[in-house]
């Protein structure tokens, strides 16, 4: 797992169980985690807890409105 997105999950509060799930299923990157999709968060869900499922999912929320204000295109 790249450092720079392994401090800031831990910085979020995700434990070490859930960042070790995370590498598990080769998330390792801040790009590869905004690129997952609202169904791969229900796969993980029974692997993460209920506190670091809720915190992962704020996270990518708040980078996917950064994506989507970033992009020109119409919906």
């Amino acid at each position: 797992m790249e450092p720079k997105f392994r401090f800031v999950l831990s910085t979020c509060g995700i434990t070490d169980t859930s960042i070790t799930v995370l590498e598990d299923v080769n998330v390792s990157s801040m790009t590869v985690f905004v690129s997952l999709r609202e169904e791969h968060f229900e796969k993980l869900l029974p692997r993460l807890t209920v506190g670091d499922h809720a915190v992962l999912l704020k996270l990518w929320d708040s980078k996917q409105g950064v994506e989507r204000s970033g992009d020109s295109s119409p919906m």
